[in-house]
């Protein structure tokens, strides 16, 4: 099937006209070879060339690339929350007022159950403040201090 195709593949020099040999799957992969990296020997733009003959000879095309699948990994080896739509694994981190939005709402419950046993207390002080000085004036008798003596 797909052999047919690469060995009728010659690159594309005119004058080093080269025939790839071995398996596609090992040329269309890049290896680390004796500690080395050894690039992928088909390259893609070669491979869909390939693909695009093989479809045209009516056969199926199995795609000989390796397609690596790394799972991402918190340190204690948990994995990671999926990717949303957008690509984004967290939420943006936002604005403050937005995060402490909840605790606020909490104080705020808090500080209405209070509320009444705070105004009780405030209306009761205004009943006990001194006189202001406008008081004075107009209740003012000079004879009560005379007679007081």
């Amino acid at each position: 099937m797909l052999s047919t195709v690469i060995s009728n593949f010659v690159r594309s020099t005119k004058r080093n006209p080269k025939r790839y040999n071995g398996s596609l799957k090992v040329l269309a992969n890049a290896q680390i070879i004796n500690g080395k990296w050894v690039p992928a020997q088909v390259k893609g733009r070669k491979l869909a060339w390939m693909r695009k003959q093989t479809l045209m000879m009516g056969r199926e095309w199995e795609d000989p690339r390796i397609k690596f699948k790394k799972e991402k990994l918190y340190s204690d080896g948990t994995p990671l929350p999926p990717p949303n739509r957008y690509g984004q694994r967290f939420p943006n981190k936002g604005r403050k007022y937005v995060m402490k939005k909840y605790q606020r709402e909490q104080t705020i419950a808090q500080k209405m159950k209070e509320m009444p046993k705070l105004i009780k207390a405030h209306r009761q002080s205004k009943k006990a403040l001194p006189e202001t000085d406008i008081d004075i004036l107009y209740n003012y008798d000079p004879w009560e201090e005379l007679t007081k003596n």
